[in-house]
């Protein structure tokens, strides 16, 4: 198992995180085909992202897809289709995306979060299938920064406040066997 955490000056990730920020994250939705909606959402205040894979490895055609922060946030704007739920997050904490359907992603979400003069950074890899139609919604957590959490769940009713949440997966920075590349991802983000 691999642990996808590490500890960074608070001062480098705060600005890294600043500058990186400043860039717009351009999401193309699929023109043709099957598609799903997807809410990716976040409770790290100190900002999370996600990008998108073609292979297990993370390293098949990157695509990041958001930056997400309970939090202002620069050069942000409210991405939303209307899933049932969006309410229950702060505006720049999560974006809804028209992503393709029927074909298997890897996406890698990483997130940090400060304690004292420490800034703690983790990072989930997972893999998904959206079927055509679906409204799924990734969240991603961290009570401590050590231990992060993606739940990926169907959204199947609701009101814009409250989802009926359907769990499909829980995954975790402890990766089992099958994603050792995305630690190089992780560790070499990409610049903005």
């Amino acid at each position: 198992m691999f642990n996808f955490t590490i500890t960074r000056s608070a001062i480098l990730s705060c600005g890294a995180f600043l500058l990186s920020s400043c860039a717009a994250v351009t999401h193309v939705a699929p023109t043709s085909g099957p598609t799903a909606d997807i809410r990716f959402a976040t409770n790290m205040e100190f900002g999370s992202s996600v990008r998108r894979f073609d292979d297990k490895q993370c390293k098949v055609n990157p695509k990041e897809l958001a930056r997400l922060r309970v939090g202002y946030l620069l050069n942000s704007s409210e991405k939303r289709l209307g899933i049932p739920g969006i309410k229950a997050f702060h505006k720049n904490a999560a974006q809804e995306l028209v992503i393709r359907a029927e074909k298997e992603f890897t996406y890698l979400v990483t997130g940090s979060n400060v304690s004292g003069s420490t800034t703690y950074s983790c990072a989930v890899p997972f893999s998904l299938k959206a079927k055509a139609g679906q409204k799924l919604e990734v969240s991603f957590s961290s009570n401590s920064g050590i231990v992060c959490r993606v739940t990926v769940s169907e959204i199947t009713g609701g009101t814009a406040e409250k989802a009926i949440r359907k769990p499909i997966g829980t995954y975790t920075n402890l990766l089992s066997k099958g994603y050792e590349g995305c630690s190089e991802a992780f560790n070499n983000p990409p610049l903005f």
